[in-house]
């Protein structure tokens, strides 16, 4: 008999055979109408379902029948929309463990869930039909099979159904159908939804799109889309680049010209960023906690998914900025260039002292819940009035942390269903932000400009985060709180969740790369003349606003297609537990050398040699090297 090797050492015959009940051809169905909607009704009134206690259920009732003490290969059968991807995988690894399964399989799963699943417990196989007539996993399912050695099992291979007869040299009494497919039955992509459109005729494009990772809350993962697209726009409209004595110059619309300060309020949408972070985190915690993993390994995981990338800007920054001191050009120009490129890393270093906390963060929601946000909004307040007494920002340091802990925070009250339900809440919070933000700015202390340039003695409100910063992110929640049902239905169209799961594939180079862009963007166009070098913030400076974003969006788009995969590269193995000393060792060392980093314009704390922040790229790099090695990730 002829025979395969699945994935890591599952050996199976080169055919098998399957029984598909309900869905089995393109063609009528064997079974009545009517009995086979009974048949799903009485699942769903069983719960029938992927969550783990189910999983469990469910093969000890199949060891039972079958009469056997080890099921070779389980699969689940269709990605459940309801249930994370890691927690199925995460069961399924305790059933191994347990020696009452050997293998775990999927079936009709898009790549993304498959390496959700691979990350956590290592999928032996994946079976989606494939033939001529139905070629959907080509794109994506079959390079992502490849690349982590999971074997492929494609089923119904002749078309089930669709050939013009049975194999036999007679004529069909009937033809079979070669149209669309029987509506009763309908094939599932990794949505749980019906797809349409997989005849021969159907663009590959559209196939493709069709299957995402849908376990995710769609409208979280279009807020955290939305908030980093905005960001990005706003840098680009209030970056300015002049040629002055000759050379390049990089200026802020928001220094020169003080009437464009009421727009940051549009801008300003990073509490949004932290308030989906909040929301994202405690999942991810919650996801972990069920399967049994450590706060070591979940810290090692999400540290490395925000670090990877940033290394390689670093790398691509220090090597552009040596090759051009090396070709002669001003080294303080070089500096300049590159310390507006690395701009993004302030944010990062924030956010990632974030996520190190959420774990302190989600433990003390389930603790004092709400309670927690009241205090860490008393701890900015506190803050604003001693960088009032004082006249220094010095005494309020800590409000960089208490400030965006307070809208991360606020995303685990979210999550936990502990933010206002209803319309006329959510309209409170958008009414009482609003106004309370006006009151703050309008009297003072504080500025109008929601991000930096706040003119003396008008406080900065992100530098650090004031209440009045707090205020809008109050109005914010109430928004986004009002705009879930709609967002949510709109997000139900298969191009429009595409377009927000692609994004959020890259999200973070993005982020990372979007100032670099725009150094790239003001050589190109300012520098060489190719655009005029007119007043900033004038009428003129404004119009040629649209062919500096369309260079840039080209730019961008382009360092995102060359350096995206560092970031869609796979996570760590959880299934390995990692020192926690040696995490928090690399952490420590990473958090160091960024914020050294970020605090001195790239200049770095200690002297620099040749220029270069060495001491600061040490930390950096080896602090990366013991994170990467901290638990041994297993193909």
């Amino acid at each position: 008999m002829h025979t395969r090797t699945l994935g890591q050492g599952l050996e199976v015959s080169a055919l098998g055979l399957g029984c598909m009940g309900m869905s089995q051809s393109y063609g009528p169905n064997p079974g009545d109408r009517d009995d086979m909607i009974g048949v799903l009704r009485g699942a769903v009134d069983r719960g029938v379902n992927s969550r783990p206690e189910n999983i469990r259920r469910a093969v000890e009732g199949s060891l039972a029948r079958l009469r056997t003490d080890v099921i070779d290969l389980l699969y689940q059968h269709r990605v459940d929309p309801n249930v994370p991807i890691e927690d199925v995988a995460g069961a399924v690894g305790e059933l191994v463990a347990a020696g009452k399964v050997l293998h775990f399989g999927l079936s009709e799963a898009a790549a993304a869930p498959i390496r959700r699943a691979h990350a956590v417990h290592p999928v032996t196989a994946v079976q989606s039909e494939y033939s001529l007539w139905t070629r959907d996993p080509e794109p994506e399912v079959l390079p992502t099979c490849a690349e982590l050695g999971i074997g492929f099992v494609p089923f119904s291979p002749l078309g089930k159904g669709s050939s013009p007869a049975p194999w036999t040299r007679r004529r069909p009494s009937r033809p079979a159908t070669s149209g669309a497919r029987s509506r009763a039955s309908p094939r599932r992509d990794g949505d749980g939804r019906a797809l349409t459109g997989h005849l021969p005729r159907a663009r590959p494009a559209r196939r493709s799109l069709s299957r995402m990772a849908s376990e995710r809350d769609r409208y979280v993962d279009l807020l955290r889309a939305v908030s980093i697209c905005v960001v990005v726009l706003g840098h680009w409209l209030a970056g300015a680049v002049t040629v002055v004595d000759g050379g390049v110059s990089f200026a802020n619309l928001l220094d020169v010209a003080p009437r464009t300060h009421p727009l940051t309020w549009l801008f300003q949408v990073m509490p949004v960023f932290f308030l989906v972070g909040g929301y994202a985190n405690a999942a991810s915690l919650a996801s972990r906690r069920r399967n049994g993993g450590s706060i070591a390994d979940w810290l090692r995981w999400r540290a490395l998914r925000l670090l990877r990338p940033t290394t390689v800007l670093l790398a691509v920054l220090l090597g552009v900025r040596l090759l051009a001191v090396a070709l002669g050009a001003d080294e303080e120009l070089a500096h300049n260039a590159t310390w507006a490129a690395a701009t993004p890393l302030w944010f990062l270093v924030v956010y990632l002292a974030v996520v190190l906390l959420a774990p302190l963060a989600e433990s003390a929601h389930r603790r004092w819940g709400l309670k927690v946000v009241v205090v860490l909004v008393v701890g900015v307040l506190v803050g604003d009035l001693l960088r009032l007494a004082s006249g220094d920002v010095a005494p309020a340091a800590g409000n960089y942390l208490f400030g965006w802990l307070a809208a991360h925070q606020a995303g685990i009250v979210w999550r936990d269903g502990g933010l206002p339900a209803t319309r006329a809440g959510a309209w409170t919070l958008v009414a009482g932000g609003l106004g309370l933000a006006v009151l703050l700015v309008g009297p003072g202390p504080y500025g109008v400009t929601m991000v930096g340039a706040a003119a003396a003695p008008d406080l900065t409100n992100t530098a650090p985060p004031t209440i009045a910063l707090l205020a809008l992110a109050t109005a914010q929640t109430g928004l986004v709180l009002l705009l879930r049902n709609p967002a949510t239905a709109w997000l139900t169209r298969p191009r429009v969740w595409a377009a927000v799961v692609r994004v959020n594939a890259v999200v973070l180079t993005v982020f990372l790369w979007h100032m670099a862009a725009m150094v790239i963007g003001g050589f190109l166009l300012v520098g060489a003349g190719l655009i005029p070098d007119a007043e900033i913030g004038s009428a003129a400076w404004f119009a040629l606003r649209i062919p500096w974003f369309a260079l840039l969006a080209v730019v961008l788009a382009g360092l995102v297609a060359l350096l995206g995969r560092f970031e869609t590269a796979l996570p760590p193995d959880l299934r390995e537990h990692p020192s926690p000393a040696a995490v928090g060792l690399g952490l420590a060392a990473v958090l160091a050398g960024l914020a050294a980093l970020g605090v001195t314009d790239t200049n770095g704390m200690a002297p620099p040699v040749a220029g270069i922040p060495l001491v600061e790229l040490v930390l950096i790099t080896g602090g990366l090297v013991v994170l990467e090695r901290a638990g041994h990730i297993r193909r």
